[in-house]
Order: C-alpha cells, then sequence, then structure tokens
C-alpha cells in the first residue's frame, strides 16, 4: 500500500513539473533534478533501504541526478574539456550510488547485493575507452600524438631494462 502511494506521489509530482515546463516556468536541466528529487523521495517513503524492492525508485533517481549534473557542468564549462566520456562516468557512478546507498546495507536474504557493480564498472569502463579516445583524437590535432607511441615504447623499455638490472 506505502508502495502505490509513493509512485501515486511521484506520479503526480511529475505531472505537475511537466505542466510548469509547458508554460516555461521551468528550465530543462531544473526539471531533470526535480524529478530526481522525486524518485529520491519516494525512495525514502517506501522505506528506503530497508525493502530491496524500493531499488526501483533509487535507479532512476540517481541516473536521472547524473544526466543533470552532466547537463549544468557542460552548459557551465562550454564544452570545455567536456565529452561523452564524462557522461558515461557519471552514469557509472550513478550505479556506484545504488550500490552504496541500497544494494550494499539490504541483507544477505536478498541474493547477489553486487549486482549494480557490473553496470557500473562496464559504463566506467567504456567511459575511460571513449576518454581516452576522445583525448587521442585531440592529442593528434596538436600534433601530440606522434611522439605518444615511440615515447611510450621508450618508457616501458627502460622500465623492463632496470627491472631486470635490479634483480641480478
Amino acid at each position: 500500500m506505502q508502495k502505490n502511494v509513493s509512485l501515486g506521489t511521484l506520479l503526480i509530482g511529475i505531472g505537475v513539473i511537466l505542466m510548469l515546463a509547458q508554460f516555461g516556468l521551468l528550465g530543462d536541466h531544473l526539471i531533470l533534478y526535480l524529478i530526481s528529487l522525486g524518485f529520491f523521495t519516494a525512495y525514502k517513503y517506501a522505506g528506503g533501504s530497508q525493502k530491496y524492492s524500493n531499488v526501483g525508485f533509487l535507479i532512476p533517481a540517481t541516473v536521472l541526478l547524473a544526466i543533470a549534473l552532466f547537463v549544468d557542468v557542460e552548459r557551465i564549462l562550454n564544452n570545455w574539456l567536456l565529452g561523452a566520456g564524462w557522461f558515461f562516468l557519471l552514469l557509472g557512478g550513478a550505479f556506484f550510488a545504488v550500490y552504496y546507498f541500497h544494494t550494499g546495507r539490504v541483507g544477505a536474504e536478498w541474493g547477489d547485493k553486487r549486482w549494480p557493480l557490473f553496470p557500473a564498472a562496464a559504463l566506467t569502463g567504456f567511459a575511460l575507452f571513449i576518454a581516452v579516445i576522445e583525448q587521442v583524437d585531440a592529442w593528434k590535432r596538436l600534433g601530440v600524438a606522434n611522439y605518444i607511441l615511440p615515447i611510450l615504447l621508450i618508457g616501458i623499455g627502460l622500465l623492463l631494462i632496470f627491472r631486470k638490472q635490479k634483480q641480478s
């Protein structure tokens, strides 16, 4: 019953937010924060981490918060040093938050509690991959990429030689 009240309250809140947005009273990024706050409120009102099934409110709350943060940071920095890698890193952080605040605190009777770590790790790994690709592309434009591979190979070679001499 309490979950139905939480869901009903959440839907009313989202409807009010969307209506205010239609009248031009809210900006796009504020809508994301308010809907995220609505999901957080529903999560807490439904019992928070006391029940495992409440994670259905926490996941969209953290994901929407991550998207809103990305939009605001992108707006503040005017696309300076901010790319898709940061977006996926924030999404991965959302799932780490789900694990930390909810799944990691629920009793062992709920089975494998580590499931949020899998999408978190995948999104974080993908974010690092995208960030490296974007960085290499930027370095190419600056002409730095031509020197990275040779310097990297020289560094690894020196490391191997010094390790071998240290072992002898």
